[in-house]
């Protein structure tokens, strides 16, 4: 620790704690320790991660073929193995395509579906070359003009620049003095209408330099706002965590590359100061700010890699590159742009295999500023750090993590929660439906409250259409407080608290939804995130209504989030000095309602037949697909459920392989019916998954 300096805020600042974690495999064979050659006493700490983003949204789609192809060969070879690593993308907007996992074959099946997918092809790429060449073409015009119209004016009346324009003092006979060069009426016409043509071509060059700014900033700025979610959604993960940028980059300006031909031909101050409209600086800034207060590494992989090209080409690639190098300083990451994308990830990886921990104690409360840090080593060695820090105050940090999971629920696993749809009867061109949100038993953290075991919770539900429009948003605080006598098993008849099945009735359209839940335990300070899609509602004769699948093996606390107007809700029996206002007094246990199961645990399918569509004749029966394939056929016991009615179905699926299914009930045409090509038809489907034993 003595061969460091640490500086903060241009202040040295003493070193209070010292660590040294190496990934290496150590030569006698101890875990954590290396040798007497080594830098000192060495420990693992938590597993690194990876988030190998492809930025498709405003890249060449062949560099980022090229690089999917690289991350591929990288998972393969490279890492070590309790290493996680997560996969995202941006095109049309940020997309998780697989969380983090040391399941390398899963990471490596994504990306190969990545490849083959069409929301990746941007050609903004290459519409922004095109831009550039059109206005190297109309500045070379516009050039070429000026020197024509110079040398004629050169010939006919001496040496006089075109784009001065001209001045004329007529005489009395009709002749003219401009500075003791004589002009004719049709020179000076032809002057000033050559000089209206090169202003007016300047005009028009800039309108349409600062058109195309206009229409890439947006997007450039998506991306970036796409990586400062990424980065808030690794905030709370402990240990090495990084993002591995992989794109042609972002300018710092997407006006400079347009105006500088531009600029070239007539110097305009004016025309800098407009360009700062479209300047992206502070942006980045808040990007690098983000990864500070996180504590995230951005390491940044140019995919246009080392290229040949027109020199307007070359300038607009050099200018996505600096932004991309400096995040990378600023984060303590590492920038490449070589032709070998392999050869850039591996360098990544190996950058934090063995690092040290500088600890130091900040002054003052969290103020939310960046604060500049400073590493030197006295033996005179390349250090590489992240340059600052950003301390948030706790309500900011909290609500900025609350934020990135609604957008990223895929990556918020710490509360390992589930979330079902379960679809009831139509209402005009929408549906009631129930929203049930699953939290597992033991997630929460319960302590002693006015003498019972409690917890308290965070839940919020959005529901956004394909125009992301949101059509559902609730945000609720519970307090569970289990009962006294029994402690926490109580109501669930297990040794540990029990789960939870939270349940908030909507009225959602019929068009495609996409559906987020998230909880939070505001205790123990643990997040989960849960995201599902549902398709387009379509009028099906007979629907069931409630289909759903539950598992017998467990048992869950039954909560139904009360009417807003009451506000938070109190669980599980009123609190000491009186009952609880708009809460329910007594918990509701029953069978765990879940869409993910292990192979061998037995399960209940349960519906309810519509009043006036019982079927005539028919049959029904409870099939298990996977894709377009039938694996089981389930005929109902008591044959033909009663109007109204409830069938319960028990299910088995030990022997079918982890994946996901889908759940139908079917009805089946009596035999005879006139139309022999007749097939069942399903009444409803509710998806599932099989996870790994």
């Amino acid at each position: 620790a003595d061969q460091f300096t640490l500086t903060v805020d241009g202040r040295r600042t003493p070193i209070d704690s010292f660590e040294f974690r190496d990934l290496t495999a150590p030569s006698d064979g101890i875990p954590g320790v290396v040798t007497a050659e080594g830098p000192g006493p060495a420990s693992e700490g938590p597993p690194r991660r990876f988030m190998l983003f492809f930025e498709d949204g405003t890249s060449a789609p062949m560099g980022l073929t090229r690089a999917r192809r690289a991350a591929d060969e990288f998972l393969s070879t490279g890492l070590a193995p309790s290493d996680l690593v997560g996969l995202s993308a941006y095109d049309t907007g940020l997309r998780i395509l697989h969380d983090f996992t040391p399941d390398r074959d899963a990471l490596r099946a994504a990306i190969d579906l990545s490849l083959h997918d069409g929301r990746r092809i941007s050609d903004l790429a290459v519409e922004i070359n095109r831009r550039i060449e059109s206005l190297n073409l109309e500045v070379a015009d516009v050039k070429e003009a000026d020197r024509t119209a110079q040398s004629r004016a050169r010939a006919n009346t001496g040496n006089v620049p075109l784009i001065q324009g001209a001045s004329s003092r007529q005489g009395p006979g009709g002749g003219g003095d401009a500075g003791g060069v004589n002009l004719t009426g049709s020179d000076i016409i032809q002057k000033s209408q050559k000089g209206f043509e090169v202003a007016s071509a300047l005009n028009k060059m800039k309108f349409e330099a600062f058109s195309y700014a206009a229409d890439d900033a947006p997007r450039m700025r998506s991306v970036l706002q796409a990586l400062r979610t990424l980065v808030d959604s690794m905030a709370q993960i402990r240990g090495y965590k990084s993002i591995v940028f992989m794109g042609d980059g972002i300018p710092e300006n997407s006006a400079l590359y347009y105006i500088e031909p531009i600029a070239q031909l007539q110097p305009d101050q004016q025309l800098t100061l407009m360009s700062d409209t479209y300047s992206m600086s502070s942006d980045l800034q808040a990007l690098v700010q983000d990864a500070a207060a996180a504590g995230v590494t951005i390491h940044t992989l140019q995919t246009r890699g080392l290229e040949a090209g027109t020199a307007a080409e070359l300038r607009s690639a050099r200018s996505r590159s600096n932004s991309l190098q400096s995040v990378a300083l600023s984060t303590g990451g590492l920038y490449s742009a070589s032709n070998d994308a392999l050869k850039g990830l591996y360098e990544f990886e190996t950058s934090s295999r063995s690092y040290y921990i500088l600890g130091f104690k900040p002054e003052g409360s969290p103020d939310g500023r960046f604060h500049p840090v400073q590493v030197r080593c006295k033996k005179g060695a390349s250090v590489r750090w992240r340059k600052g820090f950003t301390r948030l105050p706790p309500a900011e940090a909290r609500a900025r993590i609350v934020q990135a999971a609604h957008l990223l629920p895929e990556l918020y696993t710490q509360i390992p929660i589930e979330l079902s749809a379960v679809a009831g009867p139509a209402v005009s061109k929408s549906r009631i439906t129930d929203l049930v949100v699953h939290v597992p038993a033991g997630s929460l953290l319960f302590l002693p409250e006015g003498g019972r075991p409690t917890a308290h919770l965070e839940v919020s539900l959005v529901a956004v259409d394909e125009a992301s429009r949101e059509v559902v948003k609730t945000s609720r605080t519970l307090r569970v407080a289990l009962p006294q006598a029994s402690g926490p098993s109580a109501a669930s008849g297990s040794s540990e608290p029990p789960g939870l099945d939270i349940v908030y009735r909507v009225l959602i359209p019929a068009a495609a939804q996409s559906i987020v839940a998230v909880v939070q335990d505001s205790t123990g300070g643990l997040l989960g995130g849960a995201r599902i899609a549902l398709p387009p509602e379509t009028e099906v004769a007979g629907r069931v209504l409630g289909l759903s699948i539950y598992s017998l093996r467990e048992k869950s606390l039954w909560i139904e989030l009360p009417d807003e107007r009451f506000g938070d809700a109190v669980a599980g029996g009123a609190a000491a000095g009186g009952a609880p206002a708009g809460g329910v007094t007594d918990y509701v246990s029953g069978p765990t309602l879940r869409t993910t199961f292990p192979p061998d645990e037995p399960l209940l399918c349960a519906f309810r037949m519509p009043v006036d569509a019982a079927p005539i004749g028919s049959t029904l029966q409870v099939v298990i697909r996977r894709g377009d394939e039938t694996l089981r056929i389930l005929p109902l016991q008591d044959g033909i459920a009663a109007a109204g009615g409830t069938v319960h179905v028990p299910l088995s699926i030990e022997g079918l392989p982890a994946g996901d299914y889908v759940l139908a009930v079917q009805e089946v045409p009596p035999p005879g019916s006139g139309n022999p090509t007749a097939t069942p038809g399903d009444r409803g489907t509710a998806p599932f998954r099989i996870r790994p034993a």
